[in-house]
């Protein structure tokens, strides 16, 4: 992650990345001109919120890039000049004896030579000094050297200075890299090892495991797709057998339940063969009177005057004899 911030959003997205859990040693985290300070919260917008503590720790592996503190006699006259202004008269703001002289204090006096530079010239082949088109343009392609090192102004009129990778460690920075502009080369300084976020010196991975297209695990997760449709696939054939047969079963039971009137013919056993009379010879199929020893019965072709008389009984009133011809299984 590279974090272009003021101090405080810094100290805020920090926090959030320790309550997430991403300083574990897989991320690594590069700021711009990190002030140390900025992890006390009152020192920023944040205010005090009682977790200074922790913003410090989550600052722990913070890489830092840095404008590159000169270390000439130059730098070190510059900077003894600056203690001695700022504790006279009119400002009386004595430095202490660990507080170190800003960077930025030199590149803002080699501005001031630049412009000055630039003007001399300008006057020098009978310009004005109010001609500021002219000025900035002897600014351009100029290389001198200044209190903060060698300045190069290129054709875009940027100055490109000289960088230092710091690594924040415990609450101080510790040069580990440096870039000369001049050679437009980046090395880093022999024996020092860099500890990143989650105090570890494992070198976090400079690609995400599966990619930054996905395309590291693509043929996983065309597997793991096949697997999960088959799977889907099963279980809609099993369901779709099962709800099939569940409604076949329902669907007999009801043609069962409503057929059980009927009877096949050819199910039922005859005890007399179909077609004769069931009476043998004691019927006829004229009007004829049937008598037997033990009781007296008449039999008549049914009419609507037809009458049965049993014994000394008789009935005035329609009646019907049945009695087996057959069997149904």
């Amino acid at each position: 992650f590279v974090l272009c911030a003021y101090g405080g959003d810094i100290r805020e997205i920090m926090l959030n990345a320790k309550d997430l859990g991403l300083l574990n040693g897989k991320y690594a985290f590069i700021t711009v001109e990190l002030n140390i300070d900025s992890h006390i919260g009152s020192n920023t917008w944040m205010g005090n919120d009682t977790r200074d503590k922790e913003a410090l720790e989550a600052y722990n592996g913070i890489l830092n890039v840095h404008l590159r503190t000169p270390n000439s006699p130059t730098w070190r006259n510059f900077t003894a000049e600056i203690r001695r202004r700022v504790a006279a008269p009119p400002y009386n703001k004595p430095l202490p004896a660990d507080a170190k002289v800003d960077t930025y204090a030199g590149t803002l006096h080699d501005a001031i030579m630049l412009y000055a530079l630039s003007l001399n010239a300008t006057l020098q082949e009978g310009g004005n000094i109010t001609d500021g088109l002219t000025v900035t343009n002897k600014m351009i392609n100029r290389t001198f050297s200044g209190v903060s090192g060698e300045v190069v102004i290129d054709k875009n009129g940027d100055r490109d200075p000289d960088y230092v990778l710091q690594n924040l460690v415990n609450g101080a920075y510790l040069d580990i890299g440096l870039y000369i502009s001049a050679q437009q080369n980046f090395t880093m300084m022999p024996g020092k090892v860099i500890i990143w976020p989650g105090n570890t010196t494992v070198v976090p991975k400079d690609i995400p495991e599966c990619g930054w297209n996905n395309e590291k695990c693509s043929g996983n997760l065309a597997i793991l797709g096949g697997a999960i449709g088959g799977s889907v696939a099963a279980l809609v054939i099993l369901f779709s057998i099962i709800f099939y047969y569940l409604w076949r079963k329902s669907r007999f039971e009801a043609d069962l339940s409503s057929s059980l009137w009927k009877i096949d013919y050819n199910e039922i056993i005859f005890s007399v063969k179909p077609g004769a009379n069931m009476f043998g010879s004691m019927v006829s199929t004229k009007p004829q009177m049937i008598s037997r020893p033990s009781s007296s019965v008449s039999v008549r072709q049914k009419t609507k005057t037809d009458v049965v008389s049993m014994g000394s009984a008789s009935y005035a009133e329609d009646m019907q004899i049945f009695t087996s011809m057959g069997l149904y299984r």
